[in-house]
């Protein structure tokens, strides 16, 4: 049944690859996020996809967020990977535990646990499963991603409670 489950796994991270590359074609330019007046501190979400993977409800989601200048994601984790490109704006992350690979002008990186990883336009990061992370908007301009999740059944798309993050005073 685990073998099962990571070759579902592994065949999302390649659809999760394909849907971002795809939806980079679709998503609104960061001015009419803007304008819809959906960023004034709190993150926006727009779900622009959710299909199940398997018998046990497990579902993959694609995300449109947008954050205001300034605002951050507190820690939080996944059960499953995912991944997040930058349509626009200045990306902040927080790796705080668990494994993640940056691609920033078509070069992979690992990216260590502690570190901080700034992107931009065009720039994406895949997270393992329950990595867990901070995601702030560092720029001036409003920040618009496209995010990947692979969620459990009734996980919520930022559980703050599925994972407590080690006391690390410089990421708060």
């Amino acid at each position: 049944m685990n073998a099962s489950r990571a070759t579902a796994r592994r065949i999302a991270a390649s659809i999760v690859a394909i849907a971002l590359v795809a939806s980079t074609f679709f998503i609104l330019p960061t001015s009419e996020a803007a304008a819809e007046g959906r960023l004034a501190g709190m993150p926006s979400t727009k779900t622009l996809a959710s299909v199940s993977m398997a018998e046990d409800g497990s579902r993959l989601v694609l995300l449109k967020i947008a954050l205001a200048p300034r605002v951050t994601i507190r820690a939080h984790s996944h059960s499953g990977p995912a991944v997040i490109t930058v349509i626009s704006g200045s990306l902040q992350i927080d790796l705080l535990r668990g494994a993640a690979t940056a691609n920033q002008d078509g070069a992979e990186t690992s990216v260590e646990v502690g570190a901080t990883t700034y992107l931009s336009d065009g720039d994406s990061i895949a997270f393992a499963p329950s990595a867990g992370e901070t995601i702030s908007n560092h720029g001036n301009e409003p920040l618009l991603l496209v995010a990947s999740i692979v969620l459990e059944p009734k996980e919520l798309i930022f559980d703050y409670d599925y994972w407590t993050p080690p006391s690390r005073p410089n990421l708060q």
